[in-house]
Formats: structure tokens, C-alpha cells, sequence
């Protein structure tokens, strides 16, 4: 570490701070690496190397923080939507569609995230299993519909019935409004 004098600052100051249990709750709580190596004033890229000194055991708690930020992240996602609406201090505030839009795509940001980093819990493999079934619920109603048109129905029974065909009357003259009126 004698010729990284950067990295040996950065693991004094992390030492100082709390060490990696400070370093990985905050991932945990979903804070990203830019955002906890900034008070350091070092980039991400010698987060990794801090990382790598560590070795294995290091490596293996960052992993599994990551994993366990995904419930943060997915909390977030859903915060994000009170965030706009409510003021510090409790009262309601307006918004207006930018509002939403900028809300919409961090939400739709910590989504990606949680997916990303829990597959098991947030990922794709959830999802599919939803559009699955309901593709058989679908299949289903679908097959119900296709039996009923296959269904032998009986013929449409019309009744006889007695009728008399009547000749248009032979009035020329147009009825009257007060005709028309009953009067």
C-alpha cells in the first residue's frame, strides 16, 4: 500500500469513520458508491480498489449488502411518489407534471435496481411467472368461448302465427295539425 498513498488515505479515513460496517450500510440502505466516496473526495473506481485490498471477505460483504439494498431500492421506488407531494415539514405541496415525470423515472431507477441486485425477490423471473398465469387464466376463458361454439344448439323454433296483409289506405288529402293534435 506504500505506493498507493491515495488508497492507504482512503482506508485511514474509512477506519476513522467506522470501517466497513459504516462503508456497507450504507449500501445497504441504498446509497450509491459515487454518493459515499464523495466525502472522501475519491472517485468510485478507488472504491473498487479499497474493495480488492480487502480481498475475498471484503468482497463477499459488499455482495451481499448490495443484495439487501434491493428491498431499500424498493422502497424508494414507491417514496419517491410521497417525496413530491409532501413538503419537510408535513404539509401537502403542489406539483406539476415535470414533478411527476422526474418522480416517475427515479421510481422506475431504484426499480431497475432492486430487480438487478435480488433477481430471487425483484427480478424478472417474478414477473414472469405473473404474465404466465395470467396467460392461462386467459387460455382458459379463451378455450371456454371456443367450447361454446362448438356446442350442437337446436334449430330456432319460429312460431306459426295467423297474420293479415292490409292495404294502404287511399287518403289524397294530408292530415291537419289540429287532426294530428286530436282536436
Amino acid at each position: 500500500m506504500a505506493s498507493r498513498p491515495i488508497l492507504a488515505r482512503l482506508v485511514k479515513r474509512i477506519i476513522a469513520d467506522g470501517g466497513e460496517e459504516y462503508i456497507f450500510n450504507q449500501v445497504i440502505a441504498g446509497t450509491s458508491i459515487a454518493k459515499i466516496m464523495r466525502p472522501y473526495d475519491v472517485t468510485r473506481g478507488m472504491f473498487y480498489w479499497w474493495l480488492k485490498d480487502g480481498g475475498d471477505e471484503r468482497a463477499d460483504l459488499y455482495r451481499e449488502a448490495k443484495t439487501i439494498s434491493a428491498e431499500a431500492h424498493a422502497d424508494l421506488a414507491g417514496s419517491v411518489f410521497e417525496d413530491i407531494t409532501m413538503n419537510e415539514d408535513g404539509t401537502r405541496r403542489s406539483f406539476d407534471n415535470a414533478d411527476v415525470s422526474l418522480a416517475k423515472a427515479r421510481s422506475d431507477y431504484h426499480r431497475f435496481l432492486a430487480r438487478v441486485r435480488d433477481r430471487d425477490q425483484f427480478g424478472e423471473a417474478a414477473e414472469n411467472a405473473v404474465v404466465i398465469n395470467m396467460n392461462l387464466v386467459g387460455d382458459s376463458h379463451l378455450n371456454a368461448l371456443r367450447e361454446l361454439g362448438r356446442m350442437k344448439r337446436p334449430a330456432l323454433q319460429i312460431p306459426e302465427a295467423e297474420f293479415e296483409t292490409l292495404a294502404p289506405a287511399e287518403t289524397t288529402e294530408e292530415p291537419s295539425l289540429d287532426d294530428l293534435q286530436g282536436g
